[in-house]
């Protein structure tokens, strides 16, 4: 008999913790993302109780627990109390100090949800600025670029959504047009040129006047270029590169790419050129069709004035034009 009820309050003790774990994963994680973007809201769990009655007690106990150096749990206490206490006053002091902890400690990805939940769940209650600060720091930590090799990034799908974040947070702070310049540069370094691409204009509307803003419009023209590249046969697409790269030496006529923009842009616009030009050889070589030849060509004229093919175009046309007379003399 009593190894009978022995062996009950074993499994009595089992289903217990085991309740318990089911509990704690069944309590979203507040560094996880909902389907809104927002990060749930803190809850207490059996394995995140604090230590002390008030939310007043708890912080100087946590503060205690740090100034010991007992870093690891002051960051427990602090988490504790804001999971107890999250409407009190202590608890937007508790999260801050937490996401510090965190970021002190190495672990960068915790620390800059963390600071996202301060961000989010007690505005006005914190130096909204100085928590920016960190998740840049945080954020240019995994973007990490080599000073001395252009877009060479460490970790850049662990950097893009961060700075993502950043500027949804505060679209008009002063570091939001390197943030958003970034994500740019991150999409582009993954050949997400489309977004590169939404990213880099997102830039031209919203952060114009920046000093992120030449280099921006130079990036959006580069990566509308290889897209062209891509697509060789799209004219929409090879215009497009074009304007881009003319506009962006227009703008920035002294600015160092510069040289890099008239080199690309003789090459596309001699690209554009040949799909313009191919279509009137095609009407006037294979086809034998001189009144499409001639609209043809004239359409490539108008487009390409100073081609070095306009004489010989301007010459052909005059043939034509004496052969469509010929013919509907005929």
């Amino acid at each position: 008999m009593h190894n009978l009820r022995k062996t009950g309050l074993v499994l009595i003790m089992m289903l217990l913790c085991h309740s318990a774990v089911a509990q704690q994963q069944q309590n979203i994680d507040w560094e996880r993302e909902s389907d809104t973007g927002k990060l749930e809201i803190k809850t207490t769990t059996l394995f995140k109780k604090p230590a002390k009655k008030t939310a007043k007690e708890q912080l100087e106990y946590a503060n205690s627990l740090k100034d010991k150096e007992s870093y690891r749990n002051a960051m427990k206490q602090y988490d504790a109390l804001v999971r107890k206490w999250p409407n009190e006053p202590e608890a937007a002091i508790a999260q801050q100090a937490y996401a510090e902890l965190l970021d002190d400690a190495g672990k960068y990805e915790k620390a800059f949800d963390a600071y996202q939940y301060l961000i989010e769940r007690y505005a006005n209650h914190f130096p909204y600025e100085d928590a920016l600060e960190h998740q840049f720091k945080i954020a240019n930590h995994f973007l990490r670029k080599e000073p001395k090799v252009m877009k060479t990034f460490a970790a850049p799908e662990r950097a893009l959504p961060l700075f993502e974040k950043i500027v949804a947070n505060a679209p008009n702070w002063e570091r939001s047009a390197e943030a958003q310049f970034n994500i740019g540069q991150i999409h582009e370094y993954l050949s997400n040129f489309s977004d590169a691409i939404e990213a880099y204009r997102v830039m031209q509307v919203r952060y114009a006047k920046s000093e992120f803003a030449a280099a921006a419009y130079f990036a959006l023209a580069q990566s509308l270029c290889t897209v062209a590249s891509k697509r060789p046969r799209d004219r929409q697409q090879t215009a497009t590169a074009v304007a881009a790269l003319t506009q962006f030496i227009n703008r920035y006529h002294n600015h160092e790419y510069v040289p890099q923009a008239q080199e690309c842009l003789v090459t596309f616009r001699e690209k554009l050129g040949d799909m313009y030009y191919d279509p009137a050889v095609y009407y006037d070589e294979i086809a034998k069709r001189p009144k499409s030849a001639v609209i043809a060509y004239r359409d490539f004229l108008k487009r390409f004035p100073d081609s070095n093919r306009a004489e010989a175009v301007r010459a052909r046309i005059e043939e034509l034009e004496k052969e469509v007379v010929e013919q509907n003399e005929d």
